[in-house]
């Protein structure tokens, strides 16, 4: 038996991370485009999609400051989007094919 990854279906149900959800809301609140938010925070555009839909792990420190800085969120507003991203993990694991 070969392990793949693949959507889990036992451990990872949910197809969204509180993180990305938030972060995609952010962006859409600001009429961002994906593509602009990408590139000013120096990642791709596949990057920026993908941990918006939860296919990512969790974001680094850096990169949750970076999104704080560009939305201008301050105090209690990042301090959640920290806490958020402590909760968050992605929707892929390994489980075993056939």
């Amino acid at each position: 038996m070969r392990a793949t990854r693949a959507r889990c279906t036992c451990c990872c149900a949910s197809a969204d991370d509180p993180f990305g959800t938030r972060l995609r809301q952010l962006r859409e609140a600001h009429g961002v485009s994906q593509a602009g938010l990408a590139a000013a925070l120096h990642v791709s555009p596949a990057y920026l999609s993908a941990l918006e839909h939860g296919h990512r792990g969790r974001p680094s420190p850096g990169l949750i400051h970076q999104v704080n800085e560009y939305f201008g969120l301050i105090w209690d507003d990042a301090e959640e989007m920290v806490r958020l991203a402590r909760v968050s993990h992605p929707g892929w694991c390994w489980t075993p094919r056939g």
